[in-house]
């Protein structure tokens, strides 16, 4: 069992038989019998709040995470997560000051994209180094990133002046449009 003030916050799994489980707290649970048992993966800081993960593969996990608890991106780390051995054992590879990260996609290994306050990034190398991508205006919060392909991606965006907006890509990441637009009226 976890302690009472983490939760959970995502559940992937890999395959039928492998599935992860990680949220505030630094807590990760790890399954390799469908999810009929789990096992409280030690993970040496608790200031951790687990938002996305994704498997690379069987054995390399992709996770994003924020020192905790936070108001405003002011001070607070997003970091880039790698484990490989299935989730036993995690190692930072990359951390940005003032920045919350909600969402990672890497289905084009090793280019990936997060999104979170201040819009959308992009990498290269497995998330060592990100690229911002120009978008609205600076006033953006991105809340979701999905490759359909390796050129084909979709974010999900709240821009404070504009309002909801769906955007995509047919490039890769280079150049994103509106796809959707909502409103700002709330």
């Amino acid at each position: 069992s976890i302690e009472d003030d983490k939760v959970i916050q995502k559940i992937e799994f890999f395959d039928d038989q492998f599935g992860l489980a990680m949220g505030t707290g630094g807590v990760i649970l790890k399954s390799i019998d469908s999810g009929e048992t789990w096992q409280n993966i030690d993970f040496p800081d608790s200031n951790f709040r687990f938002r996305d993960f994704e498997f690379i593969n069987a054995d390399t996990i992709l996770a994003v995470a924020q020192s905790f608890p936070y108001s405003t991106p002011m001070g607070q780390k997003a970091y880039l997560l790698i484990s490989e051995d299935q989730g036993d054992s995690w190692n930072v590879i990359y951390e940005e000051l003032n920045a919350v990260w909600f969402n990672i996609d890497f289905k084009n290994y090793p280019k990936g994209a997060s999104a979170g306050w201040g819009g959308i990034q992009t990498t290269e190398d497995g998330g060592l180094t990100w690229q911002a991508v120009d978008l609205v205006d600076e006033e953006i919060t991105g809340y979701d990133i999905k490759f359909v392909d390796d050129q084909i991606a979709y974010a999900v965006i709240n821009d404070f002046f504009v309002g909801d907006l769906i955007m995509k890509t047919t490039d890769g990441g280079q150049q994103w449009d509106i796809s959707y637009q909502g409103s700002n009226s709330g």
